[in-house]
């Protein structure tokens, strides 16, 4: 496993470089061994994409700590919740003018949020996310916007 940045050489070739291991430079996770798949079924594009420069690129944005371990920068999107925890460092600045627009450019227009809040997210000492966390904060700001209750789940 390998967390890098990538530096432009030219115009079409990137060069891999690993990211120091201070705990505050982002880069992209990548894979390479006989633990990880061997491509996309019937899809030699897509396969290509994801190998590219025989590494496997997850997409997901990491930093490394000085004692080696990673920490995979989390990216929660839901229907109306967004939370980023991400270094001020990040490779990614947008606002929630931007991701509502996205959204509704690439979404059905029902899947499309009507609100995007930047925030921490609440995690155990294992790094597993607190979703119970995550509702109650949901649920006040429904309330603060006067947004009523969704429905509870069935219980089929």
């Amino acid at each position: 496993m390998l967390v890098v940045c990538f530096t432009e050489k030219d115009d079409v070739e990137y060069v891999i470089k690993p990211v120091p291991a201070d705990g505050k430079t982002s880069g992209e996770v990548l894979f390479r061994g006989n633990n990880v798949m061997k491509g996309y079924l019937k899809n030699p594009r897509a396969t290509a994409e994801a190998f590219d420069g025989g590494w496997f690129h997850t997409g997901d944005v990491a930093v490394v700590h000085p004692d080696g371990y990673i920490q995979v920068q989390l990216f929660i999107v839901t229907s109306f919740w967004l939370t980023q925890s991400v270094h001020s460092s990040s490779l990614i600045q947008v606002t929630e003018k931007d991701i509502i627009a996205y959204c509704r450019e690439h979404l059905a227009h029902f899947k499309c949020p009507r609100r995007v809040v930047f925030g921490r997210i609440a995690v155990t000492p294992t790094g597993k996310v607190q979703k119970f966390k995550l509702r109650d904060q949901a649920r006040e700001i429904a309330e603060q916007d006067g947004v009523s209750k969704p429905a509870p789940k069935s219980k089929l």
